[in-house]
């Protein structure tokens, strides 16, 4: 389990405990995203790792690119990022 940090709709930036997650990886994820009926699933490929600080239990951040999405999870998942960057306020938005 591992909470998304900051998404796009080429990847996210998630934070995670899990240690054992190199650089190159290729991992299937289940995003529960609000809203949504149903997860959406995809995969992605780890581009960085980072720990989070020098803790022996700290988090570590976690770069991911997505490679691919479940064809009938893709406008659940496109939805969702719309609706996020709708809801944002304007001095936020890149425009």
């Amino acid at each position: 389990s591992s909470v998304i940090k900051n998404m796009s709709a080429d990847g996210l930036r998630l934070e995670t405990k899990v240690r054992d997650i190199k650089e190159g990886s290729i991992l299937e994820l289940k995003l529960d995203l609000c809203g949504a009926n149903n997860p959406v699933h995809a995969k992605g490929k780890v581009i960085w790792v980072k720990q989070l600080s020098l803790e022996d239990d700290a988090p570590y951040d976690m770069g991911i690119e997505l490679t691919e999405i479940e064809e009938d999870n893709k406008n659940t998942f496109l939805k969702f990022l719309c609706d996020m960057i709708y809801n944002l306020p304007k001095e936020t938005r890149n425009v």
